[in-house]
């Protein structure tokens, strides 16, 4: 009981860490995105819309 348990948990975290990854490539492109569409953007527009992006997970325009 307890080793399936160990497999069950260890399948889950695999599972996470697959998620994990598709997020932070998801996050790349968005940011790659955002500096191709607003070259001229100051660090801190940069900084504010990475922020609001991770908080809401939407865009917002600088």
């Amino acid at each position: 009981m307890q080793k399936s348990k160990n497999a069950c948990v260890a399948e889950r975290q695999e599972e996470l860490d697959k998620c994990e990854a598709r997020v932070k490539e998801l996050n790349e492109i968005e940011s790659n995105k955002m500096a191709k569409d607003y070259p001229d953007a100051s660090a801190q527009e940069k900084l504010l819309w990475a922020l609001t992006r991770g908080i809401t997970g939407k865009s917002v325009q600088i």
